[in-house]
């Protein structure tokens, strides 16, 4: 997994070599990853631990602009991109008039940086999928910037507050991005940030998903399939390329359209899917994931998932990320993911994630009211309104009830929106003074904060796909690091999918229906009906059954009751009564647990 570290001066003062070469030797002592000076002049230090003929790697493309990570050309086929100079094929000379050429141009996970030889500032610009962190503190007077905010803590001297306001925020929003950590020191450059660090910090926001939905595609339902087919397939393939063994994770729609793409990109090549299952009826899916499997050709392991792997003491050995954890997952240990890569050796992991939001899986009135929004000949309405339905599983009546109810009295888009976001089952486990959603909007990226009018459908996808919170950089000691790829939040598709109207992807009252049918040949047809879920019942109730008496004692007098953000007393009665709780309720009782354990430990740095 690709790291780096960029030391930096302010007003062009020289760098403290012997500070940093102290960083760098504490780092080689406890990471088994080789770190490498790529470049050092008198005002800037750049190390990682990439391989300069690997995809992921620090190049110099002109004289002080560098770009960190992968970066992919948008040119036909997605090829690696290894333009020796910005300026020579964009035409404009610096990072700020560079960055929307770099935007239609490139993608991958990078962070671009320039040292200005006149004002002795540097900036930065992330790429918008987020893929590659940027997170940044001042040390003994430099700005020091990291893909790995857990680097931070073996600098000397430093230390770290926990924000709570933050973990409050985390709780109420937890897939959205923000616009600051959960650490009070460290900073970050946000995905489509530019920030320009000298006497001052100036940040500029330079891609916009909501701006790029406004440029609508007007066209038809064959051609807006064959878009979404050609640009996943070839995402897929470039992002999958560099990885010789791939262990894809297979499930639902989603990912059985993943390993079409994987096929069709990658044609001739041995395919590994791993799929879990657990003895309940509703956590087996099986029958699907054998399906297509067959149909594709690939290899598929199936694996129990078992309790008895899910290690919670070895979330005190993951590494830190900034901000809480989104999700708190125990399936990837009960499945024994990791496990099953090293036995086969895989370089990445591929997974679905993100198809329900992206390709429109969000039953509500929503498409309707874009369709309404957008001005759309009132002729087709009544359709769209039946399609609205038949896919809330609402009556005509009060779909059409609820799109006049809102047409009457619009609402605040962001607002209505982001209420509909917050899960309900954490809700009742916060104290009401900070469960306030609008001390959470404050503090989301700021691109996220759509027009009043702005269409809400659009805008509920985008809000809960853009700038996902994947904690692609995090590892457990111990553990050969994997790649993990998500072609599905990839920022040629996503862009792609943002300028697809709401209302075209429900067509005929079905979820995902544009992806369903631009894939329909190449899956089984069972697989492209598909409307049913698996749920992973009895796998946390068992975890929390398991280490019940640990849990308790470590969140009952911890920093989030003590620090007011956990209701002691709803705790309490749910711990001693967790027998009747939802799964929904256990897992967020599983997720307070592991951040109670990210706020020990940073406390503690």
């Amino acid at each position: 997994m690709y790291r780096y570290l960029v030391f930096s001066s302010r007003g062009g003062e020289t760098l403290p070599e012997s500070d940093i070469a102290e960083i760098m030797d504490r780092l080689g002592a406890r990471s088994a990853a080789t770190w490498h000076n790529r470049y050092t002049d008198r005002t800037i230090s750049i190390w990682d631990t990439g391989d300069p003929s690997g995809a992921f790697r620090t190049s110099l493309f002109e004289p002080g602009v560098f770009i960190l990570g992968r970066v992919i050309s948008r040119s036909g086929g997605y090829p690696e991109w290894r333009a020796r100079s910005i300026c020579d094929v964009s035409g404009v000379s610096g990072l700020r008039a560079q960055a929307r050429w770099l935007f239609e141009n490139i993608w991958g996970a990078y962070v671009a940086i320039e040292c200005n030889p006149v004002d002795h500032s540097l900036s930065l610009l992330r790429d918008p999928s987020g893929g590659l962190p940027c997170h940044h503190i001042r040390w003994k007077n430099m700005d020091v910037f990291s893909s790995n905010a857990d680097l931070f803590r073996t600098f000397p001297g430093q230390t770290f507050t926990v924000d709570f306001g933050s973990v409050a925020a985390a709780a109420l929003l937890p897939n959205i991005c923000k616009s600051s950590t959960g650490i009070l020191e460290i900073g970050t450059v946000l995905p489509g940030e530019l920030s320009t660090f000298g006497a001052d910090r100036e940040r500029q926001y330079m891609w916009n998903p909501v701006q790029l939905a406004g440029d609508r595609l007007v066209i038809g339902r064959s051609e807006a399939a064959a878009m979404l087919r050609e640009t996943l397939i070839g995402v897929t393939g470039a992002l999958a390329r560099p990885y010789a063994k791939i262990l894809h994770n297979l499930g639902g729609l989603d990912s059985s359209i993943l390993l079409a793409c994987l096929q069709a990109s990658r044609p001739g090549d041995a395919l590994t899917c791993v799929t879990h299952f657990s003895d309940s009826l509703r956590g087996d899916e099986r029958h699907y994931t054998r399906a297509m499997a067959a149909h594709s050709g690939a290899e598929l392991i199936e694996t129990r998932l078992d309790p008895a792997r899910v290690d919670l003491p070895s979330l005190d050995r993951q590494e830190l990320g900034a901000s809480p954890t989104s999700v708190f997952d125990c399936l990837q240990m009960a499945g024994n993911l990791h496990g099953i890569a090293a036995e086969r050796d895989v370089d990445a992991f591929t997974y679905g994630f993100g198809g329900d939001i992206v390709l429109y899986n969000m039953p509500g009135v929503y498409p309707a009211l874009d369709y309404v929004a957008q001005k759309q000949p009132f002729a087709r309405l009544p359709r769209i309104l039946l399609d609205a339905a038949q896919c809330s599983g609402w009556s005509m009546r009060e779909t059409v009830f609820r799109l006049f109810s809102e047409m009457a009295a619009p609402a605040d888009c962001t607002c209505y929106v982001l209420n509909l976001i917050p899960p309900m089952p954490r809700m009742p486990f916060l104290n009401p003074d900070v469960a306030k959603l609008d001390d959470a909007i404050a503090r989301i990226h700021p691109t996220l904060v759509a027009p009043a009018d702005f269409p809400k459908g659009k805008y509920l996808q985008i809000a809960t796909s853009a700038y996902l919170n994947i904690d692609y950089h995090l590892s457990v000691q111990g553990q050969r690091e994997i790649d993990r790829l998500c072609p599905l939040l990839a920022q040629p598709f996503l862009e792609l999918c943002y300028r697809l109207p709401t209302w075209q992807q429900i067509d005929g009252g079905i979820d995902r229906s544009l992806a369903r049918s631009a894939f329909r040949d190449l899956l089984p047809d069972h697989i492209v009906g598909r409307v049913s879920k698996s749920v992973p019942e009895g796998i946390y109730d068992q975890v929390f059954i398991r280490n019940r008496d640990m849990i308790s004692a470590r969140l009952m007098d911890g920093r989030l009751v003590s620090n007011a953000i956990v209701n002691r007393t709803y705790l309490e009665d749910a711990l001693h009564s967790a027998d009747a709780l939802s799964v929904s309720s256990l897992s967020t009782i599983l997720q307070l647990y592991d951040w109670e354990i990210w706020a020990d430990r940073w406390s503690a740095s």
